[in-house]
């Protein structure tokens, strides 16, 4: 993270910066907020945070990769007004946060675990060897 970043001081906003643990501090809060508005690939920390049964907030970008349905195994954002709406949508339905938590969890139960991406491995060399 960028100094300037972790100087900046906005009120309601806290900046932890770097965390000696980061599974601990993700377990710790209610809500994942990921903006990400370039990179490419998977992006594990979601996939962690989707796994850990987290109401997750993030950009079109954040998900790619990832087989999700905005509002249903997290919600997309993709400017400061968006994910403010997003926050309090999760804030003021907490419903609505085990909901997205518990979807995502069994999208990642079944899309993403060890045992699933062997079965897919092993198909796909057996399709070379025919």
């Amino acid at each position: 993270m960028p100094d300037w970043l972790k100087e900046t001081k906005i009120p309601g906003i806290v900046i932890d910066g770097e965390v000696p643990d980061a599974r601990a501090y993700m377990l710790s809060h209610s809500v994942m907020i990921v903006p990400l508005f370039s990179g490419s690939g998977i992006r594990i920390k979601i996939i962690e945070g989707m796994q850990a049964r987290k109401a997750i907030i993030t950009t079109a970008i954040g998900a790619e990769g990832i087989a999700v349905a905005n509002g249903e195994h997290l919600l997309l954002a993709e400017d400061s007004e968006g994910f403010v709406k997003a926050i309090d949508q999760c804030i003021e339905t907490p419903e609505l946060m085990h909901k997205l938590g518990q979807n995502a969890h069994m999208l990642v139960m079944r899309d993403h675990n060890n045992d699933a991406l062997m079965q897919k491995i092993s198909e796909f060399y057996q399709q070379l060897m025919h």
